[in-house]
Formats: C-alpha cells, sequence, structure tokens
C-alpha cells in the first residue's frame, strides 16, 4: 500500500463529501507503523472519529456496552493494534489505576477473602464504569459466596441490564464456565455444540473461542479480527484485549514493530508489558520487585533444604498468592520430602492448587483428576494473570492436548517476577542474555550459576557445587543433554533412573533419555524405554513425543518389528487397529504363532506386566479381526474369551473389567445372533398371505379358463392379446412395426391364463401388502444399501459429507494430518476426495436405482433392473401346456404359478449374487484404483502413507462389505415367530445404525424397569427401530455431539409393547411443519383399509413401511401411532400387542 500523506488525509477526514470509516479502514490496512499511529492521532481531532476510535471508554450502564461504530476489520494486526492503543495511551492514569485496583481484587480472591473481593469490585465499577471484565468476575464472586445459586441470581440480574446480543452471548456462557459443578471438559463441549450451530464466520468462531474458551484452541490467527471486533468494548475490555494479543504475537512481529508499540505505552505500569519488553529488548532489562528475595528461595531450594523452602514460601504466598513459581516450588519441596501432600492451610483455592500440582509432579493414578481440576480453575479465572501461567504450568507438566503455541509464553510473560528458570528457557528464543544479566548482578547466586551452568553445557559448573547429589545428577544430565555429548546424557540418565528418585525428577530423567536415545539412533533402547514407563505409570510418559519415535519406527521397522514392545507402543497411543495389527502379528511370527492364546505356554519366557497388557489391551476384537487366523466373527470371539479367562487368574485387580467385558461378549453373541438373522436375508415372499389374498379373486378367473379351455378343445377360436405397454406405444406413435407386435394367438384359453398368470405375477411384485418390491424397499433401498457401502469409505474417512446445496465438504479429518511436504497440495488431496466420494455416490446411486429394481415386459423405465420378472409368449406357452395337463383347481394353479414365481425369484438370486461379487465389486474398486491413481499424481515424488493405507485397506473391506451385502440376496423365511429379549433387540438396533453411520454415531439412554423378556417378532421389530432411528440421524438436524436419544420401553398389563423413541431436534426445523407431517402419519394410522400408496418410496420418514411391518409381517392387527412436541424435543410412540415370554 503507498505511503500515507498525512495532511491530505486528515483534510479528507475533515472533508464532509469524504466517507471517513472508509478512510479509516485504509489507514489502519497500510504498512508503516509510525505513519499509521500519527495520522490517527491527528485525525482524532475529527469529534466523529474521535469517538470511533475512542468509544465509549468508561460506560456507566450495561446499555452503552459497544454501542458506538465498529471500522471495518483491516485485517493488518498493527493497524488494529494502535487503534486500540491510542485510546489507552490516553487513559494511562486510569488504565495504571485499574491495573493495581485488578491486582488487590485477584490477591483477596487467591486469599479466600470473598465479601473484601466483591467490595472491590463494586469500587472498580465505581471508577471504571461496566465492562465484560466486571460482568465475568461479578459472576466469580457470586459464585465463591453463594454457590451455583448466587452464579445463577446474579446471571438473572444481568439478563434484565442486557440487551447487546454479544453481551449476552458472552454473559450466559460465563456463568457456565464459573459454575462448579461443570467440568472444563463438559464446558468445552457445551460450548462447541453451540458454536457448531452457529452459521457464522470462521474468524468470529475463532473470537468467540479466544474470550470465552483460550484453552480449547491449538493456534489462533486471526488477532487483527478480535482487535477490530472489540474496539467498540470498554477501554477496560479493550486494553486487556490488546495485551492478551500482545503476549500472543511478540514472538511473531518483527521486534522493531513491538518495541515501537512498547515505546508508546511506556506510561503504562504493567508487569506484562515489562516482561515482553524485557524478552525483545537486549539493550533493557527491567527488575521486579522481591528478586533479590526469591533468588535466595531459589538458592535454598537447590542445596536441598526443603523445609525451610516450604516455610518460605507459605509465607510469601499469604503475602503475594499470585506469583505461581512459588506453587509449583512448594509442590516439588513436598514431594522431597514426603509422597503424602502437606496442606498449605492458606486458603481453600490457595490448598487446591498446591494439591493439584502436587499429584501432577507425583505422577499417579488421580494426576488425570487433578489436570482436568487445574484447567477449571484455569479456565474459570482465565481474566486472572496467574490463571495463565497455571494453564501453561499444566500443559508444562502433561504434554496434555492442549498445545496452545503461547503457553511457552505464557508462564514467563504473565509471570509477576524474574523467574531465572524462564529466562533461561526462553533465551533460545529471544537471544537477550537475560540470565546473564541477572548473573551479573547476583554473582553468588546458586540458582543462577546452575542454570547458567546446564544452559551452555558446562557441567563442570555443577560438580562442585553443594547440591545433593540426586539433584546434581539431574543437572548434570540437562548439561551433557543441551552440550550435545549424548553418550554421557545416556549414562547419566540411566544412573538417575536406577537411583529411584521422585516421579518427577524421574520423569525428567526418562525424558531426557529418550531424546538422547533418539539422537543416536537407538530406536530399540527408545522404545524399551518408553513401554516400561508407560506400564509403570502412563503419566511418565505424557511428556514424550511419542509421535516422532513413532515416525522414526515406520521408516526402520525391522530392529523392532519382533518386540512385544511395539504392539504396546501402539496400543498406548491409540493407533489404527490395523497399524496395531502388523505389531501384533509381527510379534507373534517371530516366536511361530498364529493365535494370541498359542502364546500361553511360553508365558514364562515374558516379563509378567507386558504379556498381561498384550493380552488385555493389544488382542482386542478390533486388531484380532484383521488376523487371517480367524475365519468369522465368533472365532474372534471365542479366541477373546479364551484371553479374558486366562485374564482373570492373573490380573485380580482388573477383574471388574473382565467380567464387564465377559458380559458384553456374552451378550453380544445374542446381538450377533439377531444380526445374521437380519442380514442373513432380506428378500421375503410371504406366498401364504399372497394365497390367501388371491384366492377368491383367481376363483372366478379360473372357472372360466376351465370352460375356455374345455370349449377350445371341440373349437377353433381367435383371441387378440396386446400388452399395455404395446398399447401405450402404438397409439402414441402411430407406428406400423408396432402393430405387428401384436400376437393374434388361436386359443383364448391361453389369453385367460395369461391374464391369471400376469395377475398374480404383478401382486406377487407390486402388492402394497405382500409385494417384493416392497421389501427390497424397506430392507435394502431405503437407504441401507447406500449406507452400508459408505460406511466403508467414511470409516476410513475417504468419503466427504454434503451441504445444503449439494456440493461435498472438505474432509476435517485430514486437515491436520498432511505431511509438510504436501502442505501445499492440501486442496487439491481433498478435491481428489470430493471426486472420489461423487463417484461413490453416483454409482451406490445407479445400483439402487437402476439395478436393484423389478421391471416386467410392461414397462422399460428399468432397462438395467436385475429383478425381471418378464414372461415371453413362448414362456407362458410352456406354463400354459403344464397347467393344462396338471391343474384341475384354483389352488393347484394358485401353487402351480407361485412356486413358478419363487423358483424363478431364486434363479434371479443367484444372478444378482454373481454379478455383486464380480462386476459391481470390481467397479468398486476400480473407483478406488482411480482415486489412487489420481493422489499419486499429486503426491508426486512424496508419500501420504496415512491416506495411502486408508485406500488400501478400503480395497480389502469393499470386498468383504460386498460379500456381505450379497447374502441379503436370499430369500428369508417370515420371521415373525423369532423370540428375542428387548434389550437384544434394541441393542441390535443400535448397533446396525452405528455401523452404518460411522460419522454420526449415537448412545441412545434406554429406559425400561425389564429388558430380559421376549418378544415375538423380534426381526421385524429390528426393522421398525432402525426405522426410528434414521429418521432421528436424518431429520432431527443436530450434530452427533448434541443429539440426544432416549428409547423408553414398557410392557403393559394386556401385553402391548409400548415404545417411544424421543430425541431433540435443532431450530432448523419447523415446528408446524413437522407437526403437520405427524399428524398426517398419526390420521393414516387410525384408518382401517389397509392401503400403503407410499410404503414402497424411498426417503421420507418410513412411517408407512412401519405400518406394513405391523400390519403384513407381523400380522398385527393392534396397534398405534402417536408423537408429542415439547419445546425442541419429539417423541414417537409406537404401542402394539404382542405375544411376551416372560
Amino acid at each position: 500500500m503507498p505511503q500515507i500523506d498525512r495532511t491530505r488525509f486528515v483534510r479528507d477526514i475533515f472533508n464532509a463529501k469524504k466517507d471517513k470509516a472508509t478512510l479509516l479502514h485504509l489507514l489502519k490496512a497500510s504498512n508503516d507503523f509510525e505513519s499509521i499511529f500519527s495520522t490517527l492521532r491527528e485525525s482524532i481531532k475529527h469529534p466523529v472519529v474521535k469517538s470511533w476510535v475512542y468509544a465509549n471508554p468508561f460506560p456507566k450502564e450495561y446499555s452503552e456496552l459497544r454501542s458506538t461504530k465498529i471500522v471495518s476489520n483491516s485485517g493488518n494486526v498493527v493497524g488494529e493494534i494502535i487503534w486500540n492503543l491510542l485510546p489507552v495511551i490516553n487513559e494511562y492514569e486510569k488504565i495504571n489505576l485499574f491495573l493495581n485496583k485488578k491486582r488487590t481484587y485477584e490477591t483477596l480472591v487467591l486469599a479466600g477473602k470473598y465479601n473484601e473481593a466483591r467490595l472491590q469490585l463494586e469500587d472498580i465499577e465505581n471508577t471504571f464504569g461496566k465492562s465484560i471484565w466486571l460482568i465475568e468476575n461479578r459472576l466469580v464472586v457470586s459464585e465463591l459466596i453463594g454457590g451455583t445459586e448466587g452464579n445463577w441470581e446474579t446471571l438473572s440480574e444481568f439478563a434484565k441490564e442486557l440487551s447487546e446480543p454479544l453481551i449476552s452471548y458472552f454473559t450466559e456462557n460465563l456463568s457456565k464456565r464459573v459454575e462448579e459443578k461443570i467440568t472444563y471438559t463438559r464446558y468445552r463441549d457445551i460450548l462447541f455444540n453451540q458454536l457448531s450451530e452457529l452459521s457464522v464466520g470462521d474468524e468470529f468462531r475463532e473470537y468467540l473461542l479466544y474470550r470465552l474458551d483460550y484453552v480449547s484452541v491449538k493456534e489462533f490467527v486471526n488477532f487483527d479480527y478480535f482487535l477490530s471486533t472489540e474496539s467498540t468494548s470498554s477501554l477496560i475490555d479493550r486494553y486487556l484485549l490488546l495485551r492478551e494479543t500482545l503476549v500472543d504475537v511478540c514472538s511473531t512481529l518483527p521486534a522493531a514493530i513491538v518495541k515501537k508499540i512498547l515505546r508508546k505505552a511506556k506510561d503504562i505500569d504493567d508487569t506484562v508489558l515489562v516482561q515482553i519488553s524485557n524478552q525483545v529488548d537486549a539493550s533493557e532489562f527491567v527488575e521486579f520487585d522481591r528478586t533479590s528475595e526469591l533468588l535466595e528461595l531459589f538458592d535454598i531450594y537447590t542445596t536441598g533444604d526443603y523445609d525451610s523452602c516450604i516455610k518460605s514460601i507459605t509465607r510469601l504466598l499469604k503475602q503475594t498468592p499470585y506469583v505461581v513459581e512459588l506453587f509449583d516450588l512448594y509442590a516439588k519441596c513436598n514431594l522431597e520430602i514426603s509422597e503424602t501432600y502437606v496442606s498449605a492451610n492458606i486458603s481453600p483455592l490457595i490448598d487446591r492448587i498446591l494439591g493439584d500440582i502436587f499429584k501432577l509432579y507425583k505422577k499417579g493414578s488421580d494426576s488425570t483428576s487433578a489436570m482436568e481440576d487445574l484447567l477449571k480453575m484455569s479456565t474459570v479465572y482465565f481474566s486472572f494473570d496467574f490463571a495463565k501461567q497455571l494453564v501453561a504450568l499444566v500443559s508444562s507438566l502433561t504434554n496434555a492436548d492442549l498445545g496452545n503455541k503461547a503457553y511457552d509464553r505464557f508462564y514467563l510473560l504473565f509471570s509477576a517476577i524474574n523467574n531465572p528458570k524462564s529466562l533461561r528457557d526462553f533465551e533460545s528464543n529471544f537471544h537477550n542474555g537475560n540470565l546473564q544479566k541477572l548473573l551479573i548482578k547476583y554473582p553468588g547466586s546458586l540458582c543462577l550459576n546452575v542454570l547458567h551452568s546446564i544452559a551452555s553445557g558446562l557441567g563442570e559448573g555443577i560438580e562442585g557445587k553443594k547440591i545433593p547429589n540426586s539433584k546434581k545428577a539431574i543437572y548434570l544430565l540437562k548439561s551433557y543433554y543441551n552440550a550435545k555429548n549424548y553418550p554421557m546424557a545416556i549414562a547419566m540418565g540411566q544412573n538417575v533412573v536406577e537411583s529411584r528418585p521422585p516421579k518427577y525428577t524421574h520423569e525428567e530423567a526418562v525424558l531426557l533419555l529418550f531424546k538422547s536415545f533418539l539422537k543416536t539412533g537407538q530406536i530399540q533402547q527408545a522404545l524399551l524405554l518408553y513401554t516400561n514407563n508407560y506400564l509403570q505409570a502412563p503419566s511418565l510418559t505424557k511428556r514424550i513425543n511419542s509421535e516422532e519415535l513413532f515416525e522414526k519406527i515406520q521408516n526402520s521397522p525391522d530392529s523392532v518389528q519382533n518386540l512385544v514392545e511395539l504392539s504396546i507402543f501402539y496400543s498406548s497411543l491409540k493407533k489404527d487397529p490395523y497399524d496395531i495389527f502388523v505389531a501384533y502379528d509381527g510379534f507373534l511370527a517371530g516366536r511361530g504363532l498364529n493365535k494370541p492364546s498359542e502364546l500361553l505356554k511360553f508365558e514364562s519366557e515374558m516379563e509378567q506386566d507386558k504379556f498381561v497388557f498384550f493380552l488385555r489391551d493389544v488382542c482386542k476384537f478390533e486388531v484380532l479381526k484383521h488376523s487371517y487366523y480367524f475365519s468369522s466373527k465368533e472365532e474372534i470371539e471365542n479366541e477373546r474369551l479364551l484371553l479374558l479367562d486366562e485374564l482373570l487368574k492373573r490380573d485380580k485387580g482388573n477383574e471388574a473389567l473382565y467380567i464387564k467385558e465377559i458380559t458384553s461378549l456374552t451378550q453380544n453373541a445374542a446381538i450377533n445372533k439377531a444380526l445374521r438373522e437380519v442380514n442373513r436375508a432380506k428378500i421375503t415372499i410371504n406366498i401364504e398371505q399372497l394365497k390367501q389374498a388371491e384366492s377368491n379373486n383367481i376363483k372366478e378367473g379360473f372357472s372360466r379358463y376351465i370352460e375356455l379351455a374345455n370349449f377350445t378343445k371341440q373349437r377353433v377360436l381367435h383371441g387378440i392379446d396386446i400388452n399395455s405397454k404395446q398399447m401405450a406405444e402404438y397409439y402414441s406413435l402411430l407406428n406400423a412395426e408396432l402393430k405387428n407386435k401384436v400376437v393374434y394367438s388361436n386359443d383364448p384359453a391361453f389369453i385367460s391364463f395369461k391374464v391369471m398368470l400376469l395377475e398374480m405375477r404383478d401382486k406377487f411384485l407390486f402388492s402394497k401388502e405382500y409385494g417384493l418390491d416392497g421389501y427390497l424397499s424397506t430392507r435394502i433401498r431405503h437407504g441401507t444399501f447406500q449406507n452400508y457401502i459408505r460406511s466403508v469409505f467414511e470409516s476410513e474417512n475417504l468419503v466427504s459429507q454434503k451441504n445444503a446445496n449439494n456440493d461435498y465438504l472438505d474432509i476435517d479429518f485430514w486437515r491436520g494430518r498432511v505431511p509438510f511436504f504436501l502442505a501445499d497440495k492440501q486442496a487439491q488431496i481433498q478435491d481428489v476426495l470430493k471426486t472420489f466420494s461423487k463417484k461413490i455416490d453416483d454409482y451406490t446411486e445407479y445400483i439402487i436405482k437402476e439395478l436393484i429394481q423389478v421391471k416386467t415386459e410392461k414397462t422399460d423405465k428399468k432397462q438395467h433392473a436385475l429383478f425381471n420378472y418378464s414372461f415371453s409368449n413362448a414362456e407362458l406357452a410352456i406354463i400354459f401346456k403344464i397347467s393344462q395337463d396338471r391343474v384341475k383347481d384354483h389352488k393347484t394353479f394358485i401353487n402351480l404359478i407361485f412356486a413358478l414365481l419363487d423358483d424363478k425369484t431364486k434363479q434371479l438370486l443367484e444372478v444378482i449374487k454373481s454379478k455383486l461379487l464380480s462386476e459391481v465389486a470390481e467397479k468398486y474398486v476400480s473407483i478406488i484404483n482411480d482415486l489412487r491413481d489420481d493422489l499419486s499424481k499429486v503426491q508426486g515424488s512424496f508419500s501420504f502413507s496415512e491416506l495411502n493405507s486408508s485406500i488400501m485397506r478400503c480395497s480389502t473391506h469393499i470386498r468383504k462389505e460386498i460379500g456381505d451385502i450379497s447374502e441379503w440376496f436370499n430369500i428369508a423365511n417370515p420371521t415373525a415367530d423369532t423370540y428375542l429379549d428387548v434389550k437384544t433387540l434394541i441393542q441390535t438396533s443400535i448397533q446396525i445404525t452405528n455401523r452404518i453411520y460411522p460419522y454420526r454415531q449415537i448412545n441412545p439412554i434406554i429406559n425400561s424397569d425389564d429388558l430380559s423378556y421376549q418378544v415375538k417378532g423380534s426381526i421385524n421389530l429390528i426393522y421398525i427401530a432402525r426405522i426410528l432411528l434414521d429418521n432421528i440421524i436424518e431429520h432431527s438436524k443436530m450434530s452427533p455431539s448434541a443429539l440426544r436419544i432416549d428409547i423408553d420401553i414398557q410392557n403393559t398389563a394386556e401385553n402391548h409393547l409400548r415404545l417411544t423413541f424421543s430425541n431433540n431436534f435443532s431450530d432448523a426445523v419447523d415446528i408446524e411443519k413437522l407437526t403437520g407431517t405427524l399428524e398426517g402419519v398419526k390420521g393414516k394410522w387410525q384408518m382401517t383399509e389397509n392401503t400403503f400408496e407410499k410404503a414402497d418410496i424411498e426417503g421420507g420418514s418410513g412411517f408407512e413401511k412401519i405400518r406394513r411391518i405391523l400390519t403384513v409381517d407381523m400380522r398385527n392387527k393392534d396397534h398405534s401411532f402417536d408423537f408429542k412436541i415439547d419445546g425442541r424435543y419429539l417423541s414417537v410412540v409406537i404401542s402394539l400387542k404382542l405375544k411376551i415370554n416372560e
């Protein structure tokens, strides 16, 4: 952008004809700091511009918050920083006063003096007016004083005063954030669910997360947008966001720009700005109060005098409870003295934090709950500087999947002291020599000299110091590692581990030992170190970069492929089951074994913890299913049951876990039996019902046919035979050639016979009650085939979803997984996957709409239909001849025709199965091969191994899936007499649903007093439950995480089974339209006549299909449909009378 001419710009600002907002937008977007700053400062002389830049700095009413104009975001973070910096500089005295009062308020809260903190908030409100910060902290104090009820009362007060939507949205969520009973994870999930339903841009969604749940996002990028959006807030809110933004961007902006910003803000007395200045400006170093006192404390810790250290920390925490370094040091001193936590008895909040940090360092089984609690407190008090330090400490101690790149800066820049360890950690980033500056001033400081020796790799600077041997060893290890003397680091690390130090020291040694093994190419040693410590306590490996080891193993697997530790490692990382299987199979193959049960006789040759882990956590169903040595699911489950029985003998500590899995597998056996019944065959022909229905219809026609047959034996008569299709073509085209297709038969008996046969054939195929086409629609075409096919590819994240415009979306799964060397090909990879998705969907739709269809000689709409029941005159003549010779009454005739149709169906099914297994399977494989080729062109000489593995697995899985689908095309005997218990019935329905919706897994809550009784017609009830679950998934318009499903089952005194399927639904669903649709369904069900005109139509809600299943397949005459809509919650009730076995 060209240089701004300040004089001309200001003249334009004062020109009434010029658009000031556009001018200011362009100014903010320019690239010269001083030019933007000076020009904007001059422009503020215009009252309108001043009102925009300064906004309402200290609003007296909540209605005044965010009430001024926003000048649109420039996209330039420097320009937006200057826009917010100017009013801050103008009111620097008030900002300083606020920071002072804020620190006092935070100290009172941490000290447990909540009523005094409330009064301090009132003072801040009287001095600085309303702000989002004030809202947040009034909610914090209300929760502390009055519990959740106090929080809710304060929220209710705000609800009366607030009108601006964004402020209201903040307030509602901030109230949830501070609510004690809502865990951090639960709060995060609630917020994410809300955001998923917002139709807003990514930058606004990111802004909301920045303000409401900073901890949940790994990296923020739209800081210019954040500052612009906040530019109409109170000056308190604007300043706090400005300083947080500076913390985030200070390492990425040019140092010269950061220095200019800090110079402009030189009058602001803020420790955060001072810390930033210390890091970016090597010419200056500001020493904080208490530095000398705290260095003495760190020296005491370094000498190993932990009792004295704890006494001093306790005293200092009462004076400066916002210094997180004191919390950290207290926990370590406590652990050096005792494995039992000793409370400091300072305040409830301080003691709670100290206890949780102690648990993190102890690395025990309660470390995960301690981490969750610390994250909760960090989030509740995130407006406090100490909370930002706290979350950074938690991240560094756990390597939790927080991963925000700013956390390493948080611990230093939000600190109230010159922490020498943090200064050392930052030397590599800023090269400012702050540690050396402190050392010059305090040359006798033991901790500074030790840290300098560690940072510079000078082990001799540690050797002669008065330090406990256990500490000296870990310091030397760090020093050797920093000096890149990895052999010495390995030797020292092994010594530290063997000396059995406190867990946190052990963990530090393991971390550096692991890194040293990788640096020296000792992959096997790194793997053994990882697995040995993981089995000892998973928390010991939290900070290890396991993905780096995984990559090295992938590149050079030979040295470890036969080790049991490899499968343990993969399992601990929760890798793809196939990857775990490869490691599992390599271990067994190395011992000449095929199945894990064969390993039992070699138990004495293995370490017991690894033997147990391998059987328990590696040899799971999802891993074993890849083995060639199991030919069925039943074999795998039997193998797993055998292993569980053995584990029960050896691992008593997990007895309850094993019993639960054994119970589940036993239950699964019943579910699998039902699944086999459902999937074994989906083609039902209700011949007996058809015979009964057609008997009276045919009787009269058959009598006429017999009369004609007898009569034509003595006479020669002529008849005309033309089908409806030919007549339609004839009259529409008047084609002479078609006239020749009219058949002139010499036998009217044949014509009569043909009419009856084709009439019965059509009822066999298209009867709304019993027809074959109805079963194809209900059980195969109605989403089932497509969902089963898609699930193969969805489970491997290879097909994408469509938006409302039927455009394919990017697949989120691959966004963060594209290797760095293919980063520039990310969009091309997504485009290839979208093309692949369309090919799969198009071919699947072709199968459903063109192949799995029924055709006869009466229509040519489905030329490729595989269920071809067309009869030529030649075929009919043969059947006619057989009928003449054998059939004497209408019942025999009916039996003959339906036997013929049954036989024809079986022949067609064999042809269809063959086509599926060959042509259809090959077509899908061909599309997969096209995908592989297209991706290969994009990847060039590089390889996206994870994506390629998914494609390779799909080639195998699709063949197996088509094989399973081919088994649907068998004739199933009517299943009305099958009995299953209700629990198995519902769980089978859920399992099938989750199988075909891998992206939209459901977990319904099942409510019933008794699920053990068995009901007649279970397989059909599974079909009904499946349709109801499909309805919920497809029509609720809810994300899987936000969808709640309740299934209530009641067995009434009259043996009525009452199934209630309830679910929430999105605001996007039109309640009035939904009510009208369901009223129509209810009215249809209440009609006495059994017509099913819409039962064979794919799509829709499927309620007609349910009614048909009840009426026809289950022959159930006593059933009903009802529904209830309560707010955004729908309940659908299906009631039917059934035979029940108690």
